[in-house]
């Protein structure tokens, strides 16, 4: 049986130092690898767009975050609208 641990999901970056000082052109996304993720996937140590989350989680590396019972948390308004 899993235990949740709230340490490896996925965050917004605002509140969280992992944020802090990094321009928008260095937070790439793991997913679409596009600039400007608000999110952070403390799993695999990387930035994450909110609207790349779930093709994330349906991949091997983000059925580990489920398994593992981690916290996904999104906030759509923090993302930059697309083009």
């Amino acid at each position: 049986m899993s235990v949740p641990n709230a340490c490896g999901g996925v965050h917004p970056i605002k509140g969280m130092s992992v944020g802090i000082g990094v321009p928008a052109s260095e937070r790439i996304c793991c997913v679409c690898r596009k600039e400007d993720a608000q999110h952070f996937c403390i799993e695999n140590d990387s930035y994450i767009h909110a609207r790349c989350a779930l093709e994330f989680l349906r991949s091997q590396q983000g059925q580990i975050i489920i398994e593992h019972g981690h916290t996904v948390r999104l906030d759509f308004r923090a993302e930059t609208p697309l083009p």
